[in-house]
């Protein structure tokens, strides 16, 4: 889906640093150990709509979650792996080598994926990752997604408005991209249901 089409999305970086060393795999039942440098990964939500029809409680009208790797790790486990494969093109892999060249190695990376039909990744579909400190020292991420050379940062990723239940699920920075007024259009609605009147008679 290009990018220029997204009109809202939502953007988290998850974190499985807490989570524990073995877990129950849902589609088999059997244990499995989680693999420690698959420590972050990021969630993408995106909806193409104007703001009058989004509706959360439905879900996204897409959706992935980009498992992150380091520069050092990805690049020889995720491009040049899948480069000698074929599964990558080669102006493919230069494009994701010379991103991570030109960043810090200890930035995360990921190709988008999924598994209709087998698993496959998309070309010229990924994610980058960076930390940098705020006013107060602390190191919030920035997310930057590429598809087919178009780009989307999110680059006021917040810790704040995370429900519990999101961050004991992992879940440590994430941020809004609104294009199309959604938050006032949500607003408004929720101030005309409780405009409304309660319902019963009066004397």
């Amino acid at each position: 889906m290009p990018l220029s089409l997204l009109t809202y999305a939502q953007i988290g970086l998850w974190d499985n640093a807490d989570k524990p060393e073995t877990f129950v795999d849902p589609k088999t039942g059997q244990m499995r150990k989680r693999h420690k440098s698959l420590r972050y990964k990021v969630s993408i939500e995106g909806w193409i709509v104007p703001a009058g029809l989004i509706q959360k409680r439905s879900g996204a009208q897409f959706s992935r979650k980009v498992q992150l790797r380091q520069a050092g790790e990805f690049e020889l486990k995720i491009v040049d792996v899948n480069r000698s494969t074929g599964k990558f093109t080669a102006a493919f892999a230069d494009e994701l080598r010379s991103l991570i060249a030109r960043n810090d190695p200890e930035d995360l990376y990921g190709v988008l994926s999924d598994r209709n039909g087998g698993f496959r990744y998309f070309e010229r579909q990924y994610v980058h990752v960076r930390f940098t400190a705020d006013d107060e020292g602390t190191m919030v991420p920035e997310v930057t997604l590429y598809v087919g050379g178009q780009m989307l940062v999110a680059d006021q990723m917040t810790a704040k408005f995370i429900s519990p239940k999101q961050r004991g699920a992992g879940l440590r920075y994430h941020q809004y991209l609104d294009r199309c007024g959604y938050a006032e259009h949500a607003a408004s609605q929720r101030a005309a249901r409780l405009a409304q009147p309660t319902g019963g008679s009066q004397a």
